[in-house]
């Protein structure tokens, strides 16, 4: 069970690396368990696999937003953040970016 278990956690931190950055949360989850993985870790990486055949004829929409949100709270010298939010389902995904 554990080398099928890091085979398909390998898979999805592909898909994370390369198309699928909506898979970051459970992705870092199923990974905090490589060495000794447990039956319900096992049963998650089934879901979300699952979840990826499901979802795999949608696509990301990128919506950009507002740029030089000073978020830091100091205004002598203000952080510009652009970035970028995105939906897969109905939960947004938020990307940002500091310069």
């Amino acid at each position: 069970m554990a080398t099928s278990y890091r085979s398909g956690v390998g898979m999805l931190l592909y898909l994370l690396k390369h198309s699928r950055i909506d898979l970051g949360n459970p992705v870092g989850e199923l990974t905090k368990v490589l060495k000794t993985p447990t039956m319900l870790a096992y049963k998650e990486m089934l879901r979300t696999i699952k979840l990826v055949l499901d979802t795999a004829t949608m696509e990301l929409k990128l919506v950009p937003t507002l740029p030089n949100a000073n978020l830091n709270g100091d205004f002598l010298e203000p952080v510009t953040v652009i970035g970028l939010m995105t939906r897969t389902t109905e939960s947004p995904l938020w990307l940002s970016f500091y310069s």
